[in-house]
């Protein structure tokens, strides 16, 4: 204890000043263990100073502690989002799986689809053409592949068939949650797929029908039915007049006297041998000649068979996509957690925590100035 004047301590403070103290503070206490004999001292003030730093650092420590724990919880929920997002590994899996859903989903639809195939070619077919049974159709306005009136789409696209594909698609989304994947985003990814599932049915059923009506029966078989056409009429041709030289030739040799004229029998066997000559040619022909029907529906079988090739493909272009949005967003979630964990180093293990401008004020009154 100083029981000098204020001088004494303005003198004091100088030194400490000289000593490289900006704004020292002095403090007199008097720590005497009779109490009674102790004077009024600044041991209040250095209470209040130091209660001053310790409410200033514990707000700051506390701060940085929330700080630090909220920083962990981005990090801990970007790890459980990551870890449902799954593998794209998983989705190759669920590929897999969906190539067998739609496989045993064509095994049932292909039975039941037997009888309105066989209706709808006998509905598109045309009304007004011949058939090769040489029996001609009621005629209506329609042409032949048209598959624009109800009944042809009703025949084509009912409740049970989009009843199967659609029962397909939700058994591939059960599939994918079985994997661990998460089922909305699939869900949503597939609701296109499900609007245009009949639209690819049909679209690829008109194509198909178009195609094989246009070139029915195989390329031989309309080879030789174009071979055949031509005999139709070149045969008989060449046997009447074979018939007619050897009509005119006699008949000068019998006016000459040099042999008889031909009779009943050069008569039966010419008309034998011109109708034969156009009957063969004629009953190949017709055998060739493709049914409209058969080709009609040959092509509806092969459109069908093509759409839900369609539909496959579409599916899995989807599950693709899907792939790819999957690998996108799990490289950004890796990347923000590699930038949240080297903020969390940098700025609480390797950085120490900015003091408040009252604590700065206090410390520079202490410390020496550097």
């Amino acid at each position: 204890w100083d029981e000098g004047w204020e001088e004494q301590i303005e003198d004091f403070s100088g030194q400490l000043r000289s000593a490289g103290f900006n704004d020292p503070i002095v403090l007199r206490c008097d720590s005497r263990p009779d109490f009674d004999r102790r004077k009024p001292d600044d041991f209040g003030k250095m209470e209040e100073i130091l209660t001053a730093l310790v409410r200033a650092h514990g707000v700051e420590q506390l701060t940085n502690r929330n700080e630090q724990l909220r920083l962990q919880r981005v990090i801990d929920r970007a790890h459980a989002l990551l870890e449902r997002l799954g593998e794209t590994k998983t989705l190759d899996r669920l590929q897999d799986r969906w190539r067998k859903i739609w496989k045993h989903t064509l095994e049932d639809l292909r039975p039941g689809l037997e009888w309105p195939m066989q209706a709808l070619a006998r509905e598109v077919i045309g009304p007004g053409r011949i058939d090769r049974k040489g029996k001609k159709r009621k005629k209506t306005d329609k042409s032949a592949g048209e598959l624009k009136s109800d009944v042809s789409e009703t025949l084509l696209w009912d409740a049970w068939i989009q009843t199967r594909l659609l029962d397909a698609l939700e058994r591939l989304i059960l599939e994918a949650e079985d994997l661990g994947l998460p089922g909305p985003p699939l869900r949503q990814a597939l609701s296109s797929c499900r609007d245009e599932l009949q639209e690819i049915l049909i679209d690829s059923v008109q194509v198909s029908l178009r195609r094989s009506l246009s070139t029915p029966g195989h390329w031989l078989q309309r080879g030789g039915l174009r071979l055949f056409g031509v005999f139709r009429y070149l045969l008989p041709l060449a046997a009447s007049g074979l018939v007619g030289y050897q009509l005119v030739l006699r008949y000068y040799e019998g006016w000459m006297g040099e042999s008889s004229y031909l009779g009943v029998n050069f008569a039966v066997h010419s008309l034998l041998l011109i109708g034969l000559a156009w009957l063969i040619p004629y009953l190949l022909h017709r055998l060739l000649t493709p049914s409209l029907e058969k080709t009609a529906l040959q092509g509806i079988r092969q459109g069908i068979a093509h759409g839900f090739e369609r539909a496959s493909e579409r599916v899995e272009q989807d599950l693709q996509s899907l792939k790819e949005k999957q690998r996108d967003l799990a490289g950004e979630g890796k990347r923000l957690i590699q930038a949240l964990e080297k903020q969390k180093v940098e700025d609480f293990d390797m950085v120490s925590p900015q003091r408040s401008e009252e604590v700065k004020a206090l410390f520079s009154r202490m410390l020496v100035a550097g």
